[in-house]
């Protein structure tokens, strides 16, 4: 947590990472393909459009809000405190599920391809306990280690998805090119309904572009980098996804891309189909680093969440999560007290789903669905919010295009990828269930609200010292 410590470079690392798109490309990119069709890179662009928009809203409050408590922070300013409060509480319920969500798909991955690759049925919680060890350790002793590694493995595992991409699309895949593939058209297309549920994947190959928002206080120019590495990394990342799932649909082929359901690890099939085996493994790798790097970006997100949580003063116990080290100046007891949270959560996987992948990937499913909506009611909730916060306290700056017209649209997009949630399709058991589960702490949430509003400023001095 140490001040101006981090450059642009780290800061779009940071985001990048949190984005993983290789981890998209390769693992988000089949349950979009079961939805959408060939219109996969189509739905795909749709997403950019969503995010971009909510890029803007993060790059406007980044503007003139330095904080590692982002949209907490955000919110407070532009609703006020009760606002502020159930967006923070969103947060964490969003961005706890998911770092569950994350640490189950890269332990699942790595032990898929060493079973795949060798005679051992490798359990997944190995892979668990290692990047936690590991990740941990790089926060004790500060991000920036972190973010160079990160880096370096997202140059590396881009490089073999381009050459890898580069050679389907040469060869022309499995029935030739298919330009249809970047339009809602086609005898292969889902058509709107099934782009419509796509969407609902599409945005979550993008969720993590927001992080970069927590390092308010650790980047040296925060009003002009955070911004940049908002909106880059969305840029950067929807360019390379979107060519990336256009050579997955040549390489499947546009007459069996509705039924890659039924295709075993479809990047990894097609790796060795068009390149060779030795490729495949390469690939194979690939996804273990996105993965690695997802799970990066979501912990140290965290980290900083929750030592933000403390700094809120609301009780003596809840203070001690904003102890630091002495020496790194990092958020140690929000590291331990998130190794327990999650020790308690993967032991929980083990008990009811094993230690093998055929039941990790299962939770993981359920995870990855009911972790998103929290966080994309947290991104209405901050379109809606930098309205009044720049027409009432920003008023020289305030446009109408970037701060009013372009938040709404924002906020409409990610109401319909909420509302594509529950219909056409609505949710039947285990889902119906999960997001009760959801609705019942959500409520908790609000309820928390109420009662901590009941002490004359808490809320307020709880936001001052949380920002």
């Amino acid at each position: 947590l140490k001040k101006n410590t981090l450059g642009l470079a780290q800061c779009i690392s940071f985001s990048v990472s949190g984005v993983g798109p290789t981890t998209g490309i390769l693992y988000v990119f089949p349950q979009i393909a079961e939805a959408a069709g060939t219109s996969t890179p189509f739905t795909l662009i749709i997403a950019t459009f969503c995010c971009i928009s909510m890029a803007s809203t993060i790059s406007t409050f980044g503007k003139y809000i330095s904080t590692s408590a982002s949209f907490y922070s955000y919110v407070y300013e532009g609703l006020g405190k009760e606002m502020g409060f159930i967006t923070g509480w969103l947060m964490l319920c969003g961005y706890l599920t998911l770092s569950v969500q994350t640490i189950i798909q890269f332990a699942s991955t790595t032990a898929d391809v060493i079973s795949r690759n060798s005679n051992f049925h490798f359990p997944w919680i190995i892979a668990a306990a290692f990047v936690l060890v590991f990740i941990c350790t790089f926060a004790y002793l500060g991000i920036n280690p972190a973010l160079k590694f990160s880096l370096l493995l997202v140059v590396g595992e881009t490089i073999i998805i381009m050459v890898f991409t580069m050679i389907v699309v040469i060869k022309g895949g499995d029935q030739g090119n298919y330009p249809l593939a970047l339009t809602p058209v086609g005898p292969y297309s889902g058509g709107i309904s099934g782009i419509s549920r796509g969407l609902v994947y599409s945005v979550l190959v993008f969720i993590g572009f927001e992080v970069a928002a927590t390092l308010g206080r650790e980047s040296r120019n925060p009003k002009s980098y955070i911004p940049k590495a908002v909106v880059g990394s969305v840029l950067l990342t929807s360019l390379y996804i979107t060519w990336s799932v256009y050579a997955m649909v040549v390489a499947i082929g546009p007459s069996n891309i509705l039924n890659i359901g039924s295709i075993s690890s479809p990047a990894e099939t097609v790796a060795r189909k068009f390149v060779s085996h030795w490729f495949a493994i390469l690939v194979d790798i690939a996804g273990i680093s996105s993965t690695f790097n997802v799970c990066t970006s979501a912990f140290n997100n965290l980290f900083r969440i929750i030592y933000s949580i403390g700094r809120s003063e609301a009780s003596p116990l809840i203070s001690k999560l904003s102890y630091t080290s002495k020496r790194f100046s990092t958020p140690v007891a929000a590291i331990i007290t998130f190794l327990t949270f999650i020790v308690i959560c993967l032991s929980l996987t083990i008990a009811f789903f094993g230690i093998y992948t055929t039941g990790s990937w299962k939770i993981y499913g359920y995870l990855s669905y009911v972790g998103t909506i929290p966080l994309i009611l947290v991104f209405i909730i901050t379109n809606i919010a930098v309205i009044p916060y720049v027409k009432k306290k920003q008023p020289q700056d305030f446009n109408m295009f970037y701060h009013l017209i372009l938040p709404i649209f924002s906020a409409l997009l990610f109401t319909a990828v909420l509302f594509g949630n529950f219909y056409p399709d609505t949710p039947k058991p285990p889902y119906s269930y999960i997001l009760i589960a959801l609705a019942g702490v959500i409520g908790i949430g609000i309820l928390l609200m109420f009662y901590l509003r009941t002490k004359k400023g808490l809320l307020d001095k709880m936001a001052f010292r949380i920002g």
